[in-house]
C-alpha cells in the first residue's frame, strides 16, 4: 500500500476498501464533523503508521511517501 502527499485520497481509500473504525479513528483525531476524503485518507495513513511501530507491518520510505506491507 503506497501512502504520501503525491497519492490521491480517493486512490488510497478504494485500494484499502473498507476500514472497520474509521470513524472512531478519525473521532480520536478531532475529524468528527468535517469528513472528507482527505481526512479520512489521512487516518487511514494514520493507522497504517501506528500498525508499523507495533511492528505489524513493514515499511519503505519512498519519494514524499511510504509502501506498507504485511
Amino acid at each position: 500500500m503506497e501512502t504520501g502527499e503525491l497519492v490521491p485520497a480517493a486512490g488510497l481509500l478504494a485500494r484499502v476498501g473498507e476500514v472497520s473504525g474509521l470513524a472512531k479513528i478519525m473521532q480520536r483525531l478531532g475529524m468528527e464533523g468535517s469528513e472528507s476524503l482527505g481526512h479520512a485518507a489521512a487516518a487511514v495513513e494514520f493507522a497504517l503508521e501506528g500498525l508499523y511501530l507495533m511492528r505489524r507491518l513493514s515499511k519503505d520510505e519512498v519519494d514524499g511517501g511510504a509502501v506498507y506491507r504485511t
